[in-house]
């Protein structure tokens, strides 16, 4: 997956810009779709600082946090020590490691967060990883994605990401748009904004 040796280098800076907000409030577009806590298994992939693990912990979800940068995870479990988030060693499109833990305790999520991933990851990996992370969807569980729309930096693998692209791949897979919102950067960063998209596990 693109990306990873950039935040090996960077981490401690982006864990301080991403913990400089608030999970509540980067993802206040979808809190009215969260399944309840309570009893509700929560998979992120791509978990970075760990700020969105801890919050979903904090709202009753078992979670699972995934992150292939191994500084990344490293400050995330620093600065997340008190959280009860099962930590894994992943990266997409296969999950591999995820999908074997889910399977040996024959575990799915109710909820799998995606924030800020997608544009990692190269076009021609994109079904294959939709697959596998409707795979360990519950039917009736709710997958919610961020695309980062705007150029890339110099130094940084990005990939053009659409709101098409995720909503072909839904009727392939078995998942139906809930919402499908744009917003600004939450950053302040004019040149970048975002798609917001939610999706149900329908088959």
């Amino acid at each position: 997956m693109a990306g990873v040796p950039y935040y090996d280098m960077h981490a401690q800076q982006l864990t301080e810009q991403y913990e400089s907000l608030e999970a509540h409030a980067v993802h206040q577009w979808l809190m009215d779709l969260l399944p309840p806590g309570a009893n509700s298994r929560a998979l992120d992939v791509g978990a970075g600082s760990g700020r969105d693990a801890a919050w979903l912990v904090s709202r009753g979800f078992e979670v699972w946090a995934v992150e292939p940068s191994v500084v990344m995870r490293q400050e995330a479990q620093k600065c997340h020590a008190e959280a009860a988030i099962t930590w894994l060693d992943d990266h997409l499109p296969a999950l591999e490691h995820t999908r074997m833990a889910a399977s040996q305790q024959g575990v799915s999520f109710h909820f799998i967060l995606m924030s800020a991933v997608w544009m990692h990851l190269a076009p021609q990996l994109r079904a294959t990883a939709f697959k596998n992370l409707m795979g360990l969807l519950t039917v009736g569980g709710l997958l919610a994605v961020t695309l980062r729309c705007g150029p890339a930096p110099a130094e940084r693998e990005m990939y053009e990401v659409t709101e098409e692209e995720i909503r072909q791949l839904s009727m392939e897979y078995g998942a139906t748009v809930l919402r499908c919102l744009s917003a600004p950067d939450q950053s302040g960063r004019s040149e970048i904004s975002w798609i917001q998209m939610a999706l149900q596990k329908s088959i």
